[in-house]
């Protein structure tokens, strides 16, 4: 049986209670005008729980869930889905919560804590035509940008060799994301980059860029839970209107 959710815990109830639910609106209401002229997706993740968690919860502990509103020639459409990471697809396939916060192993299962699972709950970006969702402790995981559907871990052809950061910024002037790797043995992070042409380029971390020619421009905006609007180029790229089925 499916625990409910602690009625006394203040980031699982309220504006912050999880959504239970994954659904697809192809024509939201919309007050007002939409611009026609707009037209790209915006994206957000942040922590969602698929279920109660074992011990106290931590607000950052909870499962990625990715929302998506593509908006196309005046329209608006909704897709939500979970981030499917290997400790999600666990607890789906058993029911129930199995993970303290952050895989805290005096309440996790041990299948929990051998998994050393990402939640990729932290950001959303869009680099060299992937949609990645990240978190500080492993690598990004990698989403279909219409379906939502999970891909899986990416680890850009072998090199990152360790977590990439959740809050990448790109240089204006190189291109690159400074990447800091974390956690590392020793005290001492190495900052590294990749070039345009996604080349390792020194060693260190990881950087990451979205290349010239991409189709498309990036904006990120201060909110909770990491905001990306990616606004197509060509409207020849916007099929947000006929997605994909549900998956």
């Amino acid at each position: 049986m499916v625990r409910p959710f602690p009625a006394d815990e203040p980031f699982l109830r309220g504006y912050y209670a999880p959504l239970l639910a994954e659904c697809d609106a192809a024509h939201l209401p919309i007050s007002g005008e939409m611009p026609r002229e707009l037209n790209g997706s915006l994206y957000r993740n942040g922590p969602n729980p698929q279920f109660a968690p074992r011990g106290p919860y931590h607000r950052f502990a909870g499962d990625g869930m990715l929302h998506a509103f593509y908006v196309a020639d005046g329209r608006v459409g909704y897709r939500n889905r979970w981030v499917r990471t290997p400790k999600w697809q666990l607890e789906n396939a058993e029911g129930e919560g199995l993970s303290g916060s952050f895989g805290n192993p005096r309440f996790s299962d041990p299948r929990i804590t051998a998994l050393n699972s990402s939640v990729a709950n932290t950001h959303v970006v869009w680099h060299a035509g992937r949609l990645l969702a990240l978190e500080e402790a492993h690598a990004p995981i990698q989403i279909d940008p219409l379906s939502l559907a999970t891909l899986g871990e990416t680890r850009f052809d072998g090199k990152l060799q360790g977590p990439m950061t959740a809050h990448p910024k790109i240089d204006a002037q190189s291109g690159e994301i400074p990447q800091r790797d974390l956690p590392r043995p020793d005290p001492m992070q190495r900052p590294g980059g990749v070039q345009r042409a996604r080349h390792r380029r020194r060693a260190g971390g990881l950087g990451a860029s979205v290349p010239p020619g991409a189709g498309g421009v990036s904006w990120q905006l201060a909110a909770g839970g990491g905001l990306d609007l990616i606004a197509a180029a060509k409207r020849s790229q916007n099929r947000c209107f006929t997605p994909p089925p549900p998956r």
